[in-house]
């Protein structure tokens, strides 16, 4: 469990002492909910001071969930009380770590609904109603996660892998959808960093989690051998689910290394290990994974049996841009479909009917 951590009083009276803070921050987009944790007063208070800042153009409301603001650009001073350890600063960005956490927690590709991870609390964080919602809340904040993680303040090796972890879950959702800005090396750059932090906070699973964005960096890095091996040190001790994902990298790497047999193999176990004792539901991207390596292999009935069920599997997790995914590709089965009824047709024309006389 994660300690709890004593916070000193309020250090803010006034709206312009939340403009110090923001003016402080190496992010832009911030919410109230953010100041109150960082500043100490509660959140109704930075509402109103957030309103008074926009009055005068220092702050412009976003069109987003929770009340975001964008910071404009200010030549407040930054105060060294703001930037001491366990200051303002360094409190918004742990506020910041704890919602990424969370974010990832419920928009990961093995996830099933909105699941705050346990050891965000009792501290505060954002929360999020649904998978997209989440999904929206990391796309549009990367910038800011990326901006904190190279930021002086960030001592905290927790804070520190819990913003890696998150940036990293940004880049594999646009990789593995086939969308721009991965920067694979970039990408496992910031996934051995986020990996060194995590053993230096000691946290096993936190460790794992960051092996398991290595596997997926390396991957994208056109490196699947060290992204095989990378995901295999995962396996030992883990929980099923942990092993689960660990084999769906497994199976990603072996595709990548054109062992579609081997690959399968592993897609089925990771299959089995996310659907223990657990909701079917978080087997949506392994299913979906069987589907893709069996049409790879020829067998077209068995390949449009998984991806149907990935689709159906991802939809109702809320994954819907892989639920798409699989759509997609159950639709360029389709022709192959086709050919095969048209040679069972033939096949059966050919035949000798049941009960008739031969000639």
């Amino acid at each position: 469990m994660s300690p709890r951590h004593s916070h000193p009083g309020p250090v803010a009276s006034s709206a312009a002492d939340l403009n110090t803070l923001l003016a402080c921050l190496p992010f832009t987009i911030t919410t109230a909910e953010m100041a109150a944790a960082a500043l100490g007063v509660d959140q109704a208070t930075c509402e109103r001071w957030y309103r008074e800042l926009a009055d005068l153009d220092l702050v412009r409301p976003l069109g987003l969930a929770g009340a975001a603001y964008r910071t404009v650009p200010s030549l407040a001073p930054s105060p060294s009380a703001y930037l001491a350890a366990d200051g303002p600063v360094e409190r918004a960005i742990g506020w910041l770590g704890r919602s990424a956490l969370a974010a990832v927690a419920d928009a990961g590709p093995f996830s099933t609904g909105a699941t705050v991870a346990s050891d965000t609390r009792p501290e505060p964080a954002a929360t999020f109603a649904t998978v997209c919602e989440a999904l929206v809340w990391l796309e549009v904040r990367e910038p800011d996660l990326r901006a904190a993680l190279e930021h002086p303040v960030v001592r905290c090796p927790r804070a520190r892998w819990r913003l890696a972890l998150a940036v990293c879950h940004v880049r594999q959702e646009r990789y593995d959808l086939g969308l721009d800005g991965v920067e694979a090396h970039r990408w496992l750059a910031t996934a051995e960093a986020g990996l060194a932090d995590a053993r230096a906070d000691g946290g096993h699973r936190a460790v794992r989690l960051l092996q398991l964005a290595r596997a997926a960096a390396l991957r994208a890095a056109g490196r699947p051998g060290e992204a095989r091996d990378q995901a295999r040190l995962v396996l030992d001790g883990a929980a099923r689910h942990v092993q689960g994902r660990a084999w769906y990298e497994i199976a990603l790497a072996s595709l990548a290394l054109g062992q579609a047999d081997d690959a399968l193999l592993a897609a089925r176990t990771a299959t089995r290990r996310l659907t223990a004792g657990a909701d079917e539901r978080a087997a949506g991207p392994a299913m979906a994974l069987q589907g893709r390596i069996a049409a790879l292999l020829g067998e077209t009935d068995l390949a449009h049996t998984y991806l149907e069920r990935a689709q159906h599997l991802l939809s109702s997790a809320g994954h819907e841009g892989r639920a798409r995914q699989s759509g997609e590709r159950l639709l360029r089965l389709g022709p192959a479909f086709a050919a095969k009824a048209q040679v069972l047709d033939a096949v059966s024309a050919s035949s000798p009917r049941s009960g008739a006389t031969a000639a």
